[in-house]
C-alpha cells in the first residue's frame, strides 16, 4: 500500500494521529480507533481499509516528530501538541476528537520531549537545572538546590 499525502501514527497516550506530508504537520490527533474507522480524517474509503492501515501500516510516533516542518504550524504549537498527545487518555475527557489539557500541564515546570515521549520536571523552590546534551538529545539533567540566607536588618 502506498501512502500519498500522509500517514497514521499511534501517539504516546495510545490514541492516533494523522500526519500530512502536504502541510508537514499533524492534521488530526487524539483520535480513538473508532474515530479513525468512522473516517473522521476523510481519507479512509472503507472500514476494512482503515483496519488494514491500523494493523499493518501504522507508523512510529517518532516519524511525526522527525517529519514536522514549521511551515503551516509554529514550532511552539507543535511542541504544545506533542505534550497534549502524551497526556494519558482519560475516557471522560474526550471531546470532539481532542482531550482537555491536564491540570498538571498548566503548571510551571520543564517539559522535555524526546522521541515522542514527554518527561516533566517539577520546579524547585530555589535552584538551577542544567541540561546535558548528547547527539541532539537530553542525556541528563543536573539539578542543584540553593539555600537563601536570610539576614535581619
Amino acid at each position: 500500500m502506498i501512502f500519498i499525502g500522509g500517514f497514521i501514527a499511534k501517539q504516546p497516550n495510545g490514541l492516533y494521529c494523522r500526519f500530512s506530508s502536504v502541510v508537514d504537520a499533524p492534521t488530526h490527533w487524539n483520535m480513538t480507533r473508532e474515530d479513525y474507522l468512522s473516517n473522521i480524517t476523510g481519507t479512509v474509503h472503507t472500514e476494512t481499509e482503515g483496519i488494514n492501515i491500523l494493523e499493518n501500516y501504522l507508523h512510529p510516533f517518532s516519524e511525526v516528530v522527525d517529519s514536522f516542518k514549521p511551515r503551516n504550524m509554529t514550532r511552539k504549537a507543535f511542541y504544545d501538541l506533542l505534550i497534549e498527545m502524551s497526556i494519558p487518555y482519560p475516557q471522560n475527557n474526550k471531546t470532539g476528537g481532542q482531550i482537555k489539557m491536564d491540570q498538571k500541564m498548566q503548571q510551571d515546570g520543564i517539559y522535555i520531549v524526546q522521541q515522542g515521549k514527554v518527561t516533566y520536571l517539577e520546579p524547585t523552590e530555589h535552584g538551577q537545572d542544567v541540561l546535558i546534551w548528547k547527539n541532539g538529545q537530553v542525556l541528563d539533567v543536573e539539578r542543584t538546590d540553593r539555600t537563601r540566607i536570610k539576614t535581619n536588618k
